[in-house]
């Protein structure tokens, strides 16, 4: 009997992980698409940059949903984060982004 209460906790706990994981995944995938709509619905892209962009918040997420927890990588991501987009985007475009500092430190924090 205790064998059995043992097996149907481990199940219990395991089957709670897996579901901790998929909503943390889920979370991190919500949030990169809203970044991307913030971002194409102030600047136009094409959809190859804007899956581009989706990527890089996607990867942005997970970092952050993995535990940054040191204000210097927290700085360190903002950076990496920042200058991939000035890469990706025209100098008028990113002139643009750059004047509304509110949603360009929404995408990079």
């Amino acid at each position: 009997m205790k064998k059995i209460i043992s097996l149907f906790v481990l199940l219990f706990a395991f089957g709670f992980s897996v579901n901790a994981q998929e909503m943390k995944k889920d979370n991190v995938e919500i949030s990169a698409k809203k970044d991307t709509k913030a971002l194409t619905d102030f600047i136009t892209l094409d959809n190859q940059t804007t899956e581009a962009f989706y990527g890089l918040f996607l990867y942005k997420h997970k970092m952050i949903a993995d535990g940054i927890k040191e204000e210097k990588e927290k700085a360190d991501l903002a950076n990496i984060i920042t200058k991939k987009i000035e890469a990706t985007l025209n100098p008028e475009q990113f002139s643009k982004l750059s004047k509304n500092k509110e949603l360009l430190e929404n995408l990079t924090h």
